[in-house]
């Protein structure tokens, strides 16, 4: 009876025990896990509000924004008012009324915004909504996707691109990074002119005029291009007044004539080219004579996107470009100069004449096609393709302009008048710029080295004389504390020393110093030399701590400083770091450096 008694209180008194620990247990795993719940609650607080400034920073509004009279006006539109029920939403009511809330920031006195203050033990943190960081210090930023990363926030701080050199500069190879460029897409471009073959500028003159920089710059694109691209494709329907019937499903015309010179007479041929499927054959090449008044020759192009036909007529009527919109029809005049010549050699992109005449905004080439070719009255032709590109000959037409329209003193006079500093200078038409010579150099220079035609050296030499003329009588010279020569991009008085066309115009006086040995070319390296030690010498005055200018008129002028643009600041660092290939400056390389990394925020130091 004892044994079980003692066996019983054993029992009871192993069970008490074993209560006792297991309440103890349930105490602390509940305490851990109410710290852990915690834990998980501020970790997705902290990661939802991260997500939040990402996601719905711009969905701020002006309710609470007050300004006062210096406010600017961007500023203010760019700040909103989070709503506090997708707040709610997102943290849950209990959760935002405890962790964030809404605090106005007052900005430097100005005016007032709307932002966020997350309620942290250690810290108060305030969110400011993108926004208006994006207006305050030219921030760019975007929600990103990627496969590898997710969701994510980039932050740039400039919006341009670093070209580095592959290989040194050479004055025969390709120009700079000039292979980038689409000059005759830029919107100052008006139209390719059907008569001079070159872009039509819309820059400071909105009916439009032929500015030799913007050319130049034509001819160095397409000629690097040239180098770069593959050889085009060529579909040849006439060549030299040869063509094949049976190459088309449809080939008609009547009255043919026989050939004279290489000339075949049509009237009112027709190739039509739908079956053949030429997607991308969008230059049209063709040696042509109208032989009426009222010739023309058309082309129709197909839109395979939104299958529609568009169509363009060359005529020889004075009119440049004339747009029919009710009919989807260009029509392009060759003008009175190339009625006088016997045939008119043209190679149009016809992809940029629907573009500038805005009959399509899509500019992707494998979305149109060819469909028909037909002419209109009684012509001759004596050549007649299709091509994927025509490179080559877009720098030819460049250089031809060049040849033909060089001044007496070997400058191409820029024919609108210009101003500066808010009317404080400027310059009547007739100027001449060291930017449109020295690229104009480059480029005749490049297409001697190609085609061995001395023209384009003789005319090239001859750019040089307004180097050694001063600005103030219709040069490009100026002097920087009468002691450094600076060429001019804009021959202003007193001088502004714009930087990115002074080194333009280098690279062109290096071109013509390379190309040959006579007194011209050694002319030509002496003021390449002469500029560099110019450039040397005023390169720290164009830092601004976290920029660069885009000239010195704080210095000429004494009034506020210009500064660059991010494209501008980029293309003082690409130019700079295609001259030390050349010129192997320590202060050059230092500079492009320095000026790369204001790019991604760097700064000077201060004191």
């Amino acid at each position: 009876m004892k044994f079980h008694i003692k066996k019983i209180l054993f029992l009871l008194i192993f069970v008490f025990v074993m209560l006792f620990c297991w309440i103890f247990f349930l105490s602390n795993s509940s305490n851990r896990l109410s710290k852990l719940v915690d834990n998980s609650v501020q970790f997705d607080l902290r990661r939802e509000n991260n997500n939040l400034l990402e996601n719905t920073a711009a969905n701020l509004s002006n309710n609470r924004t007050q300004s006062d009279q210096k406010s600017s006006e961007t500023l203010k539109s760019s700040s909103n008012e989070y709503e506090t029920k997708d707040l709610e939403k997102i943290f849950g009511r209990n959760q935002f009324n405890r962790k964030i809330s809404n605090i106005v920031c007052d900005i430097n006195g100005e005016y007032k915004i709307d932002c966020l203050r997350l309620k942290n033990s250690k810290e108060t943190i305030v969110y400011v909504p993108f926004s208006l960081i994006r207006k305050y210090f030219e921030i760019n930023g975007r929600i990103v996707k990627s496969d590898n990363q997710g969701e994510y926030f980039e932050w740039n701080h400039s919006y341009s691109k670093i070209f580095y050199p592959s290989v040194p500069y050479s004055y025969d190879g390709e120009f700079l990074w000039f292979g980038n460029y689409n000059v005759e897409f830029r919107d100052r471009v008006k139209c390719i002119s059907p008569v001079d073959h070159v872009p039509v500028s819309t820059q400071w003159h909105a009916v439009g005029h032929l500015y030799p920089t913007q050319i130049s710059q034509y001819g160095l694109s397409h000629f690097t291009k040239n180098i770069t691209s593959p050889k085009p494709n060529v579909f040849t329907i006439i060549d030299q007044g040869s063509f094949d019937v049976k190459k088309f499903s449809r080939f008609a015309y009547k009255s043919v004539a026989a050939k004279q010179n290489n000339f075949v007479s049509f009237e009112n041929l027709i190739v039509d080219l739908t079956s053949k499927n030429l997607t991308n054959y969008l230059i049209a090449k063709l040696d042509i004579k109208f032989l009426d008044p009222n010739s023309t020759i058309s082309f129709q192009i197909l839109n395979r996107i939104e299958n529609r036909i568009l169509q363009i007529v060359f005529t020889k009527s004075e009119l440049h470009n004339e747009l029919h919109s009710l009919d989807q029809t260009i029509v392009s005049g060759i003008g009175p100069e190339n009625q006088k010549s016997n045939s008119i050699l043209l190679t149009r992109d016809l992809l940029i004449d629907l573009f500038k005449n805005r009959l399509i905004s899509d500019r992707k080439r494998s979305n149109y096609c060819v469909v028909k070719i037909f002419t209109d009255g009684s012509v001759q032709i004596r050549t007649l393709s299709l091509k994927t590109s025509a490179h080559g000959e877009f720098a030819l037409a460049a250089g031809e302009w060049l040849v033909k329209n060089q001044n007496e003193l070997g400058g191409w006079p820029i024919k609108v008048k210009r101003k500066f500093a808010k009317g404080a200078l400027s310059i009547n038409e007739g100027w001449h710029s060291a930017m449109s010579q020295g690229q104009a150099i480059s480029l005749l220079v490049r297409l001697y080295s190609r085609t061995s035609d001395p023209k384009y050296l003789k005319i090239a030499k001859k750019a040089l004389k307004l180097f050694e003329i001063e600005s103030y009588r219709n040069g490009i010279k100026a002097m920087l504390f009468d002691k450094y020569t600076w060429f001019e991009e804009y021959p202003t008085a007193p001088s502004i020393f714009v930087l990115n066309g002074f080194i333009y115009s280098l690279f062109g006086l290096y071109d013509l110093s390379k190309i040959c040995d006579d007194t011209f070319c050694q002319r030509s390296g002496k003021l390449f030399d002469i500029g560099i030690q110019s450039l040397e010498a005023a390169l720290p005055l164009f830092d601004s701590g976290s920029g660069s200018f885009y000239d010195l008129r704080h210095l000429s002028l004494g009034i506020a400083p210009n500064l660059a643009r991010w494209d501008y600041h980029s293309t003082h660092i690409n130019q700079l770091l295609h001259l030390y290939t050349i010129v192997r400056g320590d202060i050059i390389q230092t500079t492009a450096e320095r000026w790369i990394g204001y790019m991604k925020g760097h700064r000077a130091s201060h004191n």
